[in-house]
Order: C-alpha cells, then sequence, then structure tokens
C-alpha cells in the first residue's frame, strides 16, 4: 500500500471531525 502520507491523515482528520459532530452514522 503505497500512497501519499497526505491522504490517511485527512481521512483521519476528517473521521475525528465527523465523529466530534456526532455525524458517525452518516459515515458507519
Amino acid at each position: 500500500m503505497k500512497m501519499t502520507s497526505n491522504r490517511p491523515y485527512l481521512i483521519r482528520a476528517f473521521y475525528d471531525w465527523i465523529v466530534e459532530n456526532e455525524c458517525t452514522p452518516y459515515l458507519a
């Protein structure tokens, strides 16, 4: 899995943001 280190970081930050906004069901 050779991906840019920027992508996983963005995904993690986005997921964290969603969880903080209590919109987890939207993703899950």
